[in-house]
Formats: C-alpha cells, structure tokens, sequence
C-alpha cells in the first residue's frame, strides 16, 4: 500500500466537514492538529475553513492564499491517514507532492505532529510573501520544455509523460506561452498568484532551513519518495534541514517518484488528500500494462457522493485487491447487525480514451506575422443570376410563406414549372387546409412534427425547402427584445425546429433549404437593416456543419416597391443554385455573393488615438479575462473604468462586492488583478449588473454618470459560449446564450441614448463569419452583432459610432480557452488558438487601431484569411464524403481496457448487425467486451464519440442514423433494431418531433457530467 498526498490545488472550503461529523479517529486527529496549532501560537485558524459551508465565499477566499491552504491541507491529509490507519490500511510506503512531502516526513516519523504543523505554518507564510509570480501548464515532455525553457524559468513539476508546470515572472512566463504556441505547443495558465518551485522562493530558503535545523528530526520509519530525486529518499537527506530548503526551489519531479513506487511488486495506490488529484495522474504515467488499482478516498468536489461513501468504496477496492482491513477498527464506535451483502462491491470504473496523432490533408493556415494585416471586412461582389429551370417536373417543394404574398408568389411560380409545393404559414394554432396548406405554431416543436408527419402521408417529405418567414414589411423604430420578439420565432426559433424535425427522419435525404429574408446584409449601403433578423445566419451556417444531409443559403432582398412576383422570379432562378455557405443578396436586378477582402490597418503615424487620457469607460463582462485585459489596457491615471458583470461575490479586505463571471479567473485572481489595475492610476468602480435586465443595465450606467458624470466609450464584452449540437438544443438554453449579446446590447442602447459616447466597441466573434461547429446560437448572437452595427452606420444619426470587431480567438483568455468542448475537440480547438490565436497584447494593438484608425462598422481580426477558415471549419461528413481529418485524429484509443461494472449484465451480440455494431463500438470506446444491453453513457459515450460512432455505422451499414436516434436508444440491441427494420417510420419520427428524445438526452448528459468529472487535474503547488 502507498499513500499518495497531494499539494496546493486541491483545497475547498468544508472539505473535512462530513468525515468530522461521522468518523471518531479522523475527528481526533484534526482536534490534535488544531489544539497542536493553538498551542504553538501561530495564529493560524483554519477551523472554520475546513468544517464550515463548502459554498462560503470567505473560505474560499482564505484557502486561495497559501499561508492558510497549505497548513489547512496538512491537517486534512494527517487526519485522513490516521482514519486509513484505524481502518487497519498502513503504508509500505508513502509519496507526497510538493507540500505532501512534508506530510509523508511527518507520517514517517522525521518530524513530530507539532514540529510539523509549525513547518508548514512557516513554509504558507514564507511563500505568501514572496514575489508573486506566474506558472504555466504546457503539453509536452520534459526533455522539450528544458530545451526550450529561457533564462529566468523554471521547470517547477513534471506531472505526467506530456505534462509539464512551469513557472516563473508574469511577463516572462507569458512570453514563453507566445514561443510555445507559435511551435504548436498547447498551453494553459495555472491559477495561482505565486511561481512555486522557481528562483522566486529563493529568498524563503534560509529562514525555512534555519527553521528546519531548530526542531528534532528522526530517520524515517516508513519509505517515502523524495520529490527532488524521484527516488526512495536516505535517512541522511530526511534528516539534512538543507534538503528541505532544496525541495521548495526544485521541480517536483512526481513522474519519477511514480516510477519508482512501480518498481515495487504488487504495490497499490490511494490518494490521501481533498481528490482524485494525483491518482489521475498516477494513472496516465503507469505503464499501459500494469494493472494495479489506483484509487482515492475523497471524491471530486463537484462528485455528489458523500465523502464516507467514496472512502468506504475505496476501501472495498482495496480488501478486493488483497489488502486485509481491521474491521474492529472499521465498526469499533458503531453497534451493527450482521446482514446478507453482495460478494462483490458495485463499483465505477473510469477509462481514459488516448488521442492518436491526427491523420489530416489540411492544408495549414498561413498566418499572418504583422498586426497591421490581421484587418478583414465583408464585401460583396456581383455574380450572375442563373437562369430559371423551366421544368420541375417531379420536385418536392415545401415553402413557408409570409404575410407579405411573397411566399405564395414563390409557390405559384414552382407549381407552374411542375414541381408539387405545399406551403405553411404562421399561426398560433395547428391546421391543415385543402390544397397542401398548412399553419403552425413557429414556436411549437411539436408542430413541426406533425407538419412532416402530414407530408409524409402524401409521398416523400419534401427536399427543398424556401423559408421566406423573414420577410416582412418595414423595420420597427426601436427594436428590443419584446417588441421585436417575433424575428426570432419567425426566424432562428424558426430554423432550429425544423432542421431538429428533419434530423429525425430516418430516410436522411439530402435536403436544400433557402432561407429568404430582408433586412440582413448592409450590401449598397442604402437598405433599411433589421438586425435581430441576422439572427437566422447562425443556423445558415452551423447546421450544414453538423448535418450535412441540410444545406443552407441565405438570401437577402430589398423589399424596393417592385411587385412581388418579380422578386419571385429571380428567388426561383435562385434556386437552381445548390445552397453554400456564402450569403446571397439580390439588390434590384443584380445578384451579390459575399466574401471577405483585406483592410490592412498600419500604425499612425501622428499616434492618434480614439481613447480620451481623462476618458470614462464601460466594459460590459468587465471582470472576465478578456475584460480585465481590456481595462489592464486602458488603465493609466486620470482614466476612469467601471467594469460590469452579472454575479458578484465578496473580497476579502474590501467592503465592496466584485462582480465575476464564467470564464473569468474566479474571484482571488480577479481581485489580485483589479488591485494591479488600480495601482496604474486608473479609478474603478465595480458593478453588479446583467446586462440582460434593461432596469439593471439602466440602473449601471445611471451609477456610472452619478460617479463621473459622462461616459465616453462603452466596450461590450459580455457574453456566454454555449455549445451542444443544433439537434439536441432547446430554445430555452439559445436563449440564454443570445441573450448578453442580443438583449444586452438593445439594453445597452436604450440606456446610452442621452448620454452620446465617442463609441460602442461591440466584441464579437469570426465564429459568426466561420459558422463553428456546435455553435448555432452563439454564432447567431454574433451575426446580431455584426447587424447591428451596419444598421447603426447606415442611419442618418450615426452617432454614436458603433463598430463591431469579430475576434479570432485570443490565446490565454477569452471564450476559445474556457469553453469546455470535451476531451476531443477542446484537443483541437487547443491546436485551433495555437496556429491563429492572437496575443492579448497584439489583439489589444488591433482593437487600438480599429478604433482610431478604421470607420468600418465591422472589422474581422485574425491572423488567418477568413477565406481559408470557412473553408477549413471542421464539419461532419456524411455518406460517401471523407471524415473531417480533425475527427478521425481523435478516434479510437491506444488501449484496450476490459468491460467496465456497469448496471447491466453481459449479453453477447446475436446477428450479423449486432456483432458489427459491437465490434465498432468496441474499438471506438477502447472496451474490450461490450454486451447489447449496456448503456452508451455507462461505457463513457459523450457527444464527440456519439458524432464519430454514427458516422462510422453510416458509413459501414450504408444507414442514416443520427446522434438523436443513438441517444434515444442508447444500446447496441435498439440501435441494430433501427438497422434491421430500416428504422423508425418517418411518420413516427415526425410525431416526436426530437422533443422527448431531446429532453431524455439532455437529463442523461447532465446525469452522466455529474457523475465524471471532466476538467483536468488542478496544478500542484
């Protein structure tokens, strides 16, 4: 048995809370500790920290500083080997990292509890006073990062065979994540305020050697591995106070210090510590052969089991692999009844899924080294309008029509070249007319269901679809949210339903939809825009990705006085053209395609810039990390900054709420550098604030002006990722995606209206010129954006300017680092910010010259063509097309692991589908035996695996299925049912409408995310 005990990283307010309340031996020992604390008058109090309310705010605050996390976990990590003792598990040996080392001295008999306990008092204290610094998490091995690594760093631990922490000062720390991401080196800042393990703890040393040398010190009675060696360490070296003034400058060297417990025969391994830290570690740096159990006693903090539980279960692990519990010890404080139990324990297994190195033709993005050409804007060039196909004979059409009559003049023109067209309109009630008429509720799922139930009940559900629900008579005075509310029904809520209808069909017919709107695209510059309208290019762009059974094209026209019918003429011409992903606008008689072209911005030459020196600024998503950046930025003294975010929190010395936000670096490091942004001269004020709520985001700038009287620009940061596939999205969770940057920036112009700042700098994303995978909302947002601002630029009253800048992604900070997009395709959206991500500093010089320099309404900036990343943009394949090079890097694993404890029995496959089904899921999810009734989630399915298992069965079986259809059966014998019975009945699938299979998918994805903990291991201090 070896205990593993972990370092900093790990610790969360009331982590002892529950084993205090429930197990005598670990209560007595924490009494021991924190009387042993008292008594030594060191004025450290952590009680309250480790036994109070896990969701306190001023723990958490506490134990973000090392002065009281480390004795903190100290206590935690002693107590709960004192339980594992009392339960009858010693150690034969015993490896800590970084500030565990200290605890396995003390469990070994170096130091004694009270000497100990001063030590690490000591050691929290030193470190906190010390230089504050950076580190830096960075994907790659050892031999590597050394040669690379620049003066002035250090290499502080190495972690794991491609896991390497480096650390050192803050500007050269980020300065070598620009050279590592430049090579294609991923990267991730860790969150800390100090460089543990580098010169900077240099000046501590002595005064901790000095310290060491005053107390007694034994020879070790149990081995423990040295983290400066990696070996087994020498009474010598245990009892040398040097050595301890070495283990706080030297990098934990924990890969080592693994191998080395290896070496030893039939060793197994828990984690004594608040987590699941180091044994995930210890598992990725085993051999792929070794099977030796790996365990640990406390669950993650966001595993909803209760911590006796998990250390109760890794207990039955261990009696399992032949360690022999005391159970007198176990039962000794409770009075038990002797029952019938299982002679097995039901137990989780988790398998890691290893990457294979991508297999891609991709031609690689050319990037581009010089700020001054990362500037793209829209353009738009003429084309030809193709000629009308005269005979449809045969066609299938289905044409939502508008209020307008241009729908209608649409359908009679393809019912007169032959085609058989059925037409729906909006409603708030469900009909079906005579003649192929049809009326539904735009916000009904359901009703798109039984649309194409309908459908399918005279022939084949049509193929082509013109959706002219966006067109509509003039745009309102003053669009907001309620007034406006139905451009979204009729157009983004519209479009989502539908293509989540089709996506159910089994026939999976390729299918073309024309999306005809007006209002969209600032094309001649003289076109009333309706921006919320834009909205629809988010589905345009992002479904064809995710289904590329659906093709999309928007087309933009200028309602102009001409009759309908004319403009009839030229959408039916339209339409012999295969839909794509370019934007189509007819203006009078001409046919415009949109592309991008250069607007190379140079630096000024005279220094001008848009920024006032006594300027007051906004930044809505204010203590995010691009909003911190941003006001780091703008900080200078006689500047003003009042920084807005939605949630707050309280900081520990300061009377006022912080407000923080998801994505942003949580509350001790949004503190730490708030105070450096005050210390550059600027005033700041902090306010708690959604920028969704129109009284909130009043009530904002209201506090602002009372503060400072005007304010002169606004920078609109706000937002939320989101991400999912189209087909299993509600409307409730787009919603709430579109809404900071929809709602909030109506919001923001309705309070900025008697104010007239120089600018509003709206930040928004190429995503929404790229259409990324998973991200239909999000780009929608983004296209509003884009909309709005060329609607702002066309009116008489330009002022004032609002510009949109459509960033690429930002390495270190921003919505392309934090989004969690699972294992696979966060392993390319990493490889994504390195190849064209931009520097905070270069982007912040972008943002610099856009605004003094351009007066575009819409700027894109990237270091890479936009051209080249739609044409690029990762895509699901269907039948018959190459699997995207970014999927299939990312297939099956290296490792075959055996059938995991999952609830259901073992069936084996009957038939030839079924063994096929098996083998495929088998080699995909690296399990060697899968039976026909076990669950996709049980075996470790998610999203990522769900899109390359569908594809690799269409491709195999000549099938249609989709991820809804996988997630709705779930086991291989229901899947080979839809195969065997070539599948759901169209008419059925149309009667669902995806909705119940949406809501069950949705529950078991939640259920399964609750049950795995998916974010990487925390740094260890």
């Amino acid at each position: 048995m070896a205990f593993l005990l972990s370092g900093q990283g790990g610790q969360y307010p009331g982590m002892a809370a529950e084993l205090y309340a429930e197990e005598p031996m670990f209560r007595q020992a924490v009494d021991a500790c924190t009387q042993a604390l008292a008594e030594g008058r060191t004025g450290v109090t952590i009680r309250a920290h480790l036994l109070g309310d896990r969701d306190s705010a001023q723990s958490a605050t506490a134990l973000n500083q090392t002065e009281a996390a480390q004795p903190a976990l100290f206590v935690l990590e002693y107590a709960l080997a004192r339980m594992w003792e009392s339960w009858g598990i010693e150690p034969v040996a015993l490896l800590g990292h970084s500030l565990g080392e200290l605890v396995a001295a003390c469990l070994a008999g170096v130091f004694t509890l009270p000497d100990a306990l001063r030590l690490v008092v000591l050691r929290g204290a030193l470190m906190q006073r010390q230089v504050q610094g950076s580190m830096l998490s960075v994907v790659a091995d050892r031999e590597s990062i050394l040669a690379l690594l620049p003066e002035g760093l250090s290499l502080a631990a190495h972690n794991g065979p491609k896991d390497c922490v480096v650390a050192g000062p803050e500007p050269k720390v980020t300065a070598f994540a620009g050279q590592l991401a430049v090579r294609g080196i991923p990267t991730h800042p860790v969150a800390t305020s100090h460089a543990f393990h580098s010169a900077l703890m240099a000046p501590m040393v002595e005064e901790f050697v000095a310290a060491v040398a005053a107390v007694p010190r034994q020879a070790p009675r149990v081995r423990f591995v040295s983290n400066v060696t990696g070996t087994w360490i020498t009474a010598e070296q245990a009892q040398d106070p040097e050595y301890w003034g070495r283990q706080i400058l030297s990098p934990v060297d924990f890969v080592a210090g693994v191998n080395t417990l290896a070496g030893e025969p039939n060793l197994v391994y828990l984690e004594v510590g608040p987590g699941p830290t180091l044994s995930s570690l210890v598992r990725r740096i085993l051999p792929g052969g070794t099977a030796r159990l790996v365990t640990a006693t406390l669950p993650h903090r966001r595993d909803g089991r209760h911590p006796l539980e998990a250390a109760q279960r890794a207990l039955g692990q261990l009696w399992l692999h032949g360690c022999e519990p005391d159970w007198t010890g176990f039962y000794g404080h409770e009075r038990r009844r002797r029952v019938g139990l299982p002679t097995y324990p039901f137990q989780r297994q988790r398998y890691w899924l290893e990457r294979r190195t991508p297999s891609t033709t991709e031609r690689p993005p050319v990037r581009r080294p010089d700020v001054s050409n990362w500037f793209q804007v829209p353009s738009w060039e003429r084309t030809a309008l193709p000629s009308a196909r005269p005979d449809r004979e045969g066609e299938r059409w289905l044409v939502f029509t508008d209020a307008l009559g241009l729908g209608a003049a649409v359908a009679a023109r393809l019912r007169a070249a032959g085609a058989a067209v059925m037409t729906v309109s909006a409603s708030p009630t469900w009909n079906r007319w005579a003649g192929g008429h049809f009326t539904i509720d735009p916000q009904s799922s359901s009703h798109y269901g039984r649309l194409l139930q309908a459908l399918a009940e005279d022939g084949p559900v049509p193929s082509r679809i013109a959706h002219c629900w966006t067109v509509t008579d003039a745009p309102a005075p003053q669009e907001t949210p309620q007034d406006d509310a139905t451009s979204l029904q009729l157009g983004f809520n519209s479009l989502l339903l539908l293509s989540q209808a089709f996506n159910g069909l089994f026939d999976q017919a390729d299918r073309a939809v024309w999306v005809v709107s007006n209002g969209i695209h600032d094309v001649v510059g003289s076109e009333p825009l309706m921006p919320l309208k834009a909205t629809v290019l988010g589905p345009c762009r992002v479904i064809p990705r995710e289904h590329p059974g659906l093709a999309f094209r928007s087309i933009d026209i200028v309602l102009d006085g001409s009759p309908v019918d004319a403009h009839a003429a030229r959408l039916v011409a339209e339409f012999a053209v295969p839909p794509a992903h370019a934007a189509v606008a007819h203006r009078g008689p001409h046919r415009w395609a949109q592309t991008y072209a250069p607007a190379p911005l140079p630096p000024s030459e005279d220094g001008a810039s848009a920024l006032r020196d006594d300027g007051v600024y906004l930044i809505t998503g204010g203590t995010g990390g691009l909003g911190l950046v941003l006001a780091a930025h703008l900080s200078r003294p006689g500047r003003k900054l009042a920084l807005m975010a939605r949630t707050a929190v309280p900081v520990e010395g300061d009377g006022e709420l912080l407000a923080t936000r998801p994505g942003g670096p949580g509350a001790t490091g949004t503190a730490r550098k708030l105070r450096e942004i005050k210390q550059r001269g600027s005033e700041v004020l902090i306010i708690a604030a959604d920028v969704c709520d129109p009284a909130q985001t009043e009530a904002a700038v209201t506090r602002v002006t009372d503060a400072w009287g005007r304010i002169d620009g606004v920078f609109h940061a706000a937002g939320v990722a989101g991400g999912g596939l189209a087909q299993l999205k509600t409307l409730e969770e787009a919603a709430a995606v579109m809404g900071p940057k929809v709602a909030g920036t109506l919001n923001l112009e309705r309070a900025l209206t008697p104010l007239e700042p120089d600018f509003i700098a709206l930040f928004g994303s190429n995503a929404a010129n790229v259409g990324d995978f998973g991200l239909v909302d999000y780009v929608a947002a983004n296209c509003f954006l884009d909309a709005y601002a060329h609607s702002r630029a066309s009116t008489a009253e330009s002022s004032p300017r609002v510009v949109t800048v459509d960033w690429g992604p930002w390495q270190e900070v921003g919505m392309a680092v934090t989004t969690d997009l699972g294992n696979g395709l966060a392993h390319a959206r990493g490889k994504d910010v390195a190849e064209r991500g931009m520097a905070p500093a270069d982007a912040i010089e972008a943002l610099e010259r856009g605004l003094s320099a351009s007066r575009e309404p819409q700027l894109i900036v990237t270091p890479v063509d936009a051209r080249h990343l739609i044409e690029q943009a990762f895509t699901l394949r269907g039948q018959g097309q190459n699997a995207d090079g970014r999927l299939s890097g990312l297939g099956a694993p290296q490792t075959v692991h055996p059938r995991p404890e999952v609830s259901s029995a073992y069936v084996a496959p009957h038939g030839t589908v079924q063994r096929q089904l098996c083998t495929m899921w088998q080699e995909l999810l690296g399990i060697e035996q899968i039976g026909i009734d076990d669950s996709f989630f049980d075996l470790g399915g998610s999203s990522l695996v769900a899109i390359q298992l569908i594809s690799t069965i269409n491709k195999s079986l000549d099938t249609a299925l989709t991820v809804a259809q996988l997630y709705e059966a779930l086991t291989i014998a229901r899947l080979a049912a839809l195969v065997d019975e070539g599948g759901v009945d169209p008419v059925e699938s149309a009667r669902t409408s995806l909705e119940e299979v949406r809501n069950r998918a949705g529950s078991r994805r939640r259920q399964q995310q609750n049950r795995m903990v998916r974010s990487r291991s925390r740094r260890q201090q």
